[in-house]
């Protein structure tokens, strides 16, 4: 019996790589029929070219259908278009949300100044957050993003135009070409299939992930878990239960007044936390 992981699916074909080796398999019958069939990233254990078992997945995506995803890279661009900060830190909220790895790539670094470049990476690793620069065109920074997916099976997300698929094919060596409807990212891949690229060791879906969507139905407090910066600094406010909005003796305030979080972070925070519904119960503040 050998273990692989699945590259691709296609029909009743599955294309697995096994200890490095690209294999044909198919699944056995109670397979296809099991509920949600065997997806990209899915762990699978085989006996000869036949799949007998799924491993059990961490974590499953609708879109793109992948299993088992480390990381999503969030790629921004400040020119062509200009991405606000509210919109770049919406994508990382829904990423800690899913419970996944979040990393910024700053794309098309060619058409802007080194001092753009440095203030916005040094805002996002402030924060706590992986964050790189890359030009698909001049290759600047890709070393850097591969070693940053090394080991890592990841999925990308941004809205249309930003160069998702550039990124990728600069790091892949191959031309992926993508078409696009009208809207934020209602994008579709000209493939009907995910497929996992190699890169740097780990692998990165062919196709874009976690569209820009409303928040979950969750309890206002919760919404602080999806930000790392804030997350640090909360255990020194007066009340567990702190918002971070008019109540006394806040560290998270006090971090913001200070510029040790920063105050584009903390505003998207306060108008994130206007948007969240929360459930009918709702635990008493302790006294």
């Amino acid at each position: 019996m050998s273990e692989g992981i699945v590259i691709r699916t296609h029909g009743a074909l599955m294309r697995v790589q096994v200890d490095g080796d690209l294999r044909l398999a198919s699944p056995r019958g109670r397979l296809r029929r099991g509920r949600g069939g065997i997806l990209a990233g899915d762990r699978v254990e085989m006996t000869d070219d036949v799949i007998d078992a799924v491993r059990p997945r961490k974590n499953r995506l609708s879109r793109p259908p992948v299993a088992n995803v480390d990381m999503a890279l969030v790629v921004v661009t400040l020119r062509e278009p200009r991405m606000s900060f509210l919109e770049v830190d919406r994508r990382l909220v829904l990423v800690h949300l899913a419970k996944i790895r979040p990393a910024v790539v700053l794309g098309k670094t060619d058409l802007l100044k080194d001092g753009e470049i440095s203030s916005f990476l040094s805002l996002y690793r402030a924060a706590g957050y992986e964050a790189v620069g890359v030009s698909a065109r001049s290759g600047e920074g890709l070393g850097d993003l591969r070693r940053l997916l090394r080991g890592q099976l990841a999925v990308l997300s941004g809205p249309s135009g930003v160069g998702k698929s550039s990124v990728l094919s600069a790091l892949t060596g191959q031309r992926l070409e993508t078409g696009s409807l009208a809207g934020g990212d209602r994008g579709r891949q000209t493939t009907k299939h995910v497929e996992l690229l190699p890169v740097g060791g780990g692998f990165v879906a062919d196709t874009p992930g976690f569209a820009a969507a409303d928040f979950p139905e969750m309890r206002r407090i919760d919404l602080q878990q999806a930000f790392p910066d804030i997350l640090a600094h909360r255990p020194g406010c007066r009340f567990a239960d702190c918002l971070h909005l008019s109540e006394p003796d806040c560290a998270v305030k006090d971090a913001v007044a200070s510029e040790s979080i920063r105050p584009e972070r903390y505003a998207s925070y306060r108008a994130f936390l206007e948007e969240v519904r929360e459930p009918w119960s709702r635990s008493p503040r302790p006294s």
